[in-house]
């Protein structure tokens, strides 16, 4: 899979998911932003649209949300808040689904 496929796999999922609490569209950073390239996942971090377009804080989405794991093998999305922070996540999954 490639990072073009994933990401648009990562945006349909949020695009699906709905909203944030301000109404906002949820987006995936631009492509020359945070991206993570792991063996088994690339990793994607998102915030409202409106966040994304002008870096004010008071546009960004509330605590608690962390980015979003997109599956090499199948695409699989695996979504992780941000308490734990998300590496521990990430590895716990990896260890878990035998990809570490």
């Amino acid at each position: 899979m490639t990072i073009g496929e994933a990401r648009a796999l990562a945006q349909q999922h949020l695009d699906a998911s709905g909203v944030s609490e301000q109404g906002q569209r949820l987006v995936i950073f631009p492509e020359d932003e945070i991206v993570e390239d792991f063996d088994w996942c690339y990793v994607f971090h998102y915030n409202t649209e409106r966040y994304v377009q002008t870096n004010d804080p008071d546009d960004a989405m509330g605590p608690g949300a962390g980015p979003i794991a997109v599956l090499k093998k199948d695409g699989a999305i695996f979504e992780m808040g941000s308490a734990p922070g998300y590496e521990e996540r990430l590895a716990e999954y990896g260890r878990t689904h035998g990809y570490l």
